[in-house]
C-alpha cells in the first residue's frame, strides 16, 4: 500500500481504532531479558526516558492529531509508554 492510498482511508474513515505494541517505542530496551541480564542499563533508560523529561515521539504525535480530528476511537497496546 502507497502511502497516498492510506492518508486516503485516514481522510475518509472516522473510526480509527490503533492496534500498537513494541515498535513505537524502543523494544528491547523495555524487555524482560535486558531487565534480567543488565538491570542497571534497564533502570538508567527508566529514569532517562520516563521522567517528566519524556518527550512523544512522531507516532505519539500522529495519534494526537487523529484524535484531535475525531477519528481516533481508541488506543490498544502493550507499551507503558
Amino acid at each position: 500500500m502507497n502511502i497516498e492510498k492510506f492518508a486516503n482511508m485516514i481522510n475518509e474513515c472516522n473510526n480509527i481504532v490503533f492496534f500498537g505494541g513494541a515498535g513505537i517505542s524502543p523494544e528491547t530496551i523495555l524487555s524482560i531479558d535486558l531487565f534480567k541480564d543488565y538491570p542497571d542499563v534497564f533502570y538508567d533508560f527508566y529514569r532517562k526516558y520516563f521522567t517528566s523529561e519524556a518527550e512523544p515521539n512522531k507516532t505519539h504525535k500522529s495519534l494526537a492529531v487523529l484524535e484531535e480530528m475525531g477519528k481516533l476511537k481508541a488506543v490498544i497496546s502493550q507499551n507503558i509508554d
